[in-house]
């Protein structure tokens, strides 16, 4: 009898080491998922933010163009008004290149 109590005793404690492993497995497999998911979450953020940041840096650049065009437009019209004067600032900025380089 004493006999029988321990093989009956194995047999359920063999029973539970299979669950407990089964159960083991199942918490790796869930922990897995999760950290594919919130890996998933943070690839999606990071091309989220990629994303905003290149099409703000394209407006960005956009707008600097706009500017250096308008300026542009904006010292050609001074030199065809006053091309004197023009040549006068140019002559003068030369110098002062010329100085500045030379030291």
């Amino acid at each position: 009898m004493a006999k029988e109590n321990t093989t009956t005793n194995e047999q359920t404690l063999q029973q539970q080491v299979e669950q407990l492993r089964s159960e083991i497995s199942n918490i790796g497999s869930t922990l897995s998922e999760i950290g594919a998911d919130k890996l998933n979450k943070a690839k999606n953020k990071a091309r989220t933010i990629y994303a905003n940041a290149k099409e703000a840096g394209g407006d960005t650049l956009a707008d600097a163009k706009d500017k250096v065009s308008d300026m542009q437009e904006q010292v050609c019209h001074y030199v065809r008004e006053k091309p004197v004067t023009s040549l006068a600032i140019a002559a003068g900025i030369g110098f002062i290149a010329a100085m500045l380089i030379r030291r």
